[in-house]
């Protein structure tokens, strides 16, 4: 297990005693310590990447949290009563120890389309149980942002909890990068996303995260290809009617994706009425429409 050395042991004790489940900040840390700022900035670090302290930023403020001791321990122990089962497996029987999670990310996106496999497991947690996942799951990216509305909104699939397709789609394509847009185009595509996808709530998403251009530029797209490749389109056309409703007609014009090295034009024309400059690669459409549409698209 990853347990931690006395130089970050005595810190965490330190903030225990002083605070328990309350917050502090980097200025009441340095008084309890008396260390230069540059050691306690590594102090800080390492007990976050060990699992046994939470920072988050609120009014431009960086705050801290010890993690309840409690919560690791009862990590360690799940940790080595699953010691040799994998990552899906382990996320099976968790169910067994009260904890609820949500795969987001890539990985969710990979429950949906199985086209792009993650190169790790994202995982969304409750704050209180940080501590639990960090030693249960070392080899994840564990996230404490879980609220109860997101986990409400979770699909199963295989036995696991996964963040909707919706939010998956939103979140990716806003990420801004080529790798991300590949896995919201292939799971808008894919027969399992479109199974479990209410384009009512994808709109939403996309108001909320301001992303109305670059998803609808996104979906037109597909469905022109689509309509090319098997005459037919899943992507209702009222669905890109109401999104093109609500482009802003000022400020700057935007890129997507962010990171481009080579600019490719195929979807540029496109891009214009969604006030994008797209310079979408056009495998990021083509490549899922052509490998992994339904089936009943195919069918013609």
């Amino acid at each position: 297990m990853p347990w931690i050395p006395e130089w970050l042991g005595v810190p965490y004790c330190i903030f225990q005693a002083n605070y328990g489940s309350r917050e502090f900040t980097f200025e009441e840390a340095k008084k309890d310590l008396h260390i230069l700022e540059a050691n306690l900035l590594k102090i800080l670090s390492e007990l976050g990447r060990y699992g046994f302290l939470l920072s988050k930023i609120e009014n431009k403020s960086r705050r801290y949290v010890v993690v309840d001791f409690n919560s690791i321990a009862r990590g360690v122990k799940a940790n080595s009563d699953l010691k040799n089962l994998d990552t899906p497996e382990k996320l099976r029987r968790v169910k067994g120890y009260g904890k609820n999670y949500l795969i987001v990310g890539s990985s969710a996106a990979f429950f949906y389309h199985a086209y792009q496999f993650p190169t790790r497991y994202e995982i969304e947690v409750y704050p209180r149980d940080y501590g639990f996942w960090k030693q249960l799951l070392p080899e994840a990216e564990i996230k404490p942002t879980l609220t109860d509305p997101k986990f409400r909104a979770k699909k199963i699939i295989d036995g696991l909890y996964v963040a909707p397709p919706e939010r998956v789609v939103v979140e990716g394509i806003k990420k801004g990068g080529v790798s991300s847009a590949l896995d919201s185009t292939s799971v808008l595509v894919s027969e399992n996303g479109l199974k479990n996808l209410d384009w009512t709530k994808l709109e939403e998403y996309a108001t909320q995260h301001q992303v109305v251009n670059e998803i609808g530029a996104v979906l037109e797209a597909l469905s022109v290809e689509l309509t090319k490749e098997y005459g037919k389109s899943p992507i209702p056309k009222a669905v890109l009617s109401r999104l093109h409703s609500h482009i802003r007609n000022t400020g700057r014009i935007k890129q997507y994706p962010r990171d481009i090295i080579q600019k490719d034009e195929s979807y540029s024309e496109i891009g214009k009425t969604w006030r994008l400059r797209l310079y979408l690669p056009e495998d990021v459409i083509r490549k899922p429409v052509e490998d992994i549409a339904p089936f009943s698209l195919r069918v013609v």
